[in-house]
């Protein structure tokens, strides 16, 4: 149990008076069972009731945990019942105490029985059982030879007084290992000692003797930590000395180099001054640049509308070329077929006379394409003038033909009837 108490400073002196008000109790029992105690109980209680309330208050959270065959009463805490406390830490041990358990799984008191015929195998001790192996004491004297050899000469002690044994046993287990004297030394060599007891009692030493094993180890290592640290001081010396030697070189290299820093800051400086001009220049041109590519959008937005507009009065032009172009070719197709008509006219009035007109001058279509406007409407004038002329020259001439021919016919008619009447005359 103190080996649960140390963790949290406090320590057991006295079992019949360890717990008598619940408080060490509850420390126990959450380091046994690494939880934190459910209860609310008196910290500080005064009265003999709070001690009494503490304690069930522990025993129902022992049997939460699972611990069976709990005889031990809330009044036996505190009225420091020995027996009952024995028996309880003996409950206690079965339960949450398995260090002493065997590896190949046997019980804890075979765990433990073994343990100890490992410790007095030197000792020529028939070691069976623990109703009688530890009655004469000599056992007890032989761990106590065990522990530490200048506190007890196993081998020139007279060991033939059982009690005797059994109580200078007690007392040094109890002086130096640590371990309370919770057995009576005649009853014990009686064989009137509950087997449970013995158990306990030699559980604790166990404990003990653990504790001691593993502080032992820790000091070893510790010590070889020492040894190794001394070893590493002398190296730390040796070469504190060859490094004594370097401080001088490296000073100086420390100089040049603080030299050398200075005129790096310098030069850093001045590269400064000179990054920070370079800044500023890049800065106003970044900003020239800004101006010049507003200018360059501005003339792009205007070479795309002096593009559309070109583009717009292109399209202009051609529709409006296109539109006197058509009323050209119908013009110029009209007067051709005008003049195709006048020639027509022309062999017509021609039929039966004596006499033909002059040939029309006929103007090809196609010699007339390639011409511009004021070429092929001139040149179409002067097809029409022409073709005019001849046409009223052939109507003049056809009209005094005709003219002439009626004077001839009125001449014809004249002369017959004369003749006729000159014939009737005759008659």
């Amino acid at each position: 149990m103190n080996s649960y108490l140390d963790k949290k400073g406090d320590h057991i002196d006295d079992l019949a008076t360890a717990f008598t008000n619940g408080v060490r109790l509850v420390t126990l029992l959450e380091q046994i069972t690494k939880k934190e105690f459910p209860g609310k109980i008196y910290r500080s209680p005064k009265l003999k009731i709070h001690f009494i309330e503490n304690v069930n208050l522990c025993l129902r959270f022992i049997q939460s945990e699972g611990v069976k065959g709990l005889t031990i009463s809330a009044e036996d805490f505190v009225d420091g019942n020995l027996k009952m406390l024995l028996g309880f830490c003996w409950i206690c041990l079965r339960h949450f105490g398995r260090q002493g358990a065997g590896s190949d799984g046997s019980s804890f008191e075979e765990g433990l029985l073994n343990w100890l015929k490992k410790q007095l195998d030197d000792y020529e001790l028939n070691i069976t059982d623990f109703k009688t192996s530890f009655n004469d004491g000599k056992a007890l004297l032989a761990l106590v030879h065990r522990w530490d050899p200048d506190v007890f000469d196993y081998n020139s002690k007279d060991l033939s007084n059982p009690v005797n044994n059994v109580e200078t046993a007690l007392k040094l287990i109890e002086q130096h290992v640590k371990v309370p004297a919770l057995l009576d030394a005649v009853e014990l060599t009686k064989g009137e000692t509950r087997e449970k007891q013995v158990v306990l009692y030699l559980s604790l030493i166990q404990k003990s003797f653990q504790d001691e094993e593993e502080k032992r180890r820790l000091a070893g290592e510790g010590q070889a930590k020492v040894l190794s640290l001394r070893d590493q001081l002398q190296l730390l010396n040796e070469e504190n000395a060859t490094m004594s030697e370097s401080i001088a070189v490296l000073q100086e290299k420390v100089d040049v180099l603080t030299k050398l820093l200075e005129a790096e800051t310098e030069e850093k400086n001045e590269l400064k001054s000179e990054t920070e001009a370079l800044q500023k220049a890049t800065e106003a041109l970044e900003k020239e640049k800004k101006l010049l590519s507003v200018e360059r959008d501005d003339l792009i937005k205007q070479l795309k509308a002096a593009k559309r507009a070109r583009e717009e009065l292109e399209d202009a032009v051609q529709a409006a070329t296109k539109r006197n172009g058509l009323g050209l070719d119908g013009i110029r197709k009209n007067l051709l077929e005008h003049i195709s008509d006048l020639s027509i006219w022309k062999e017509f009035l021609e039929q039966d006379r004596d006499y033909k007109a002059p040939s029309a001058t006929l103007v090809a279509e196609d010699s007339l394409k390639d011409k511009d406007f004021s070429q092929q409407i001139g040149a179409l004038n002067k097809a029409l003038h022409e073709e005019n002329e001849r046409l009223e020259n052939l109507l003049v001439g056809r009209r005094e033909e005709e003219k002439n021919k009626a004077t001839m016919f009125s001449d014809e008619e004249e002369g017959d009837s004369k003749a006729k009447k000159d014939k009737k005359a005759k008659k």
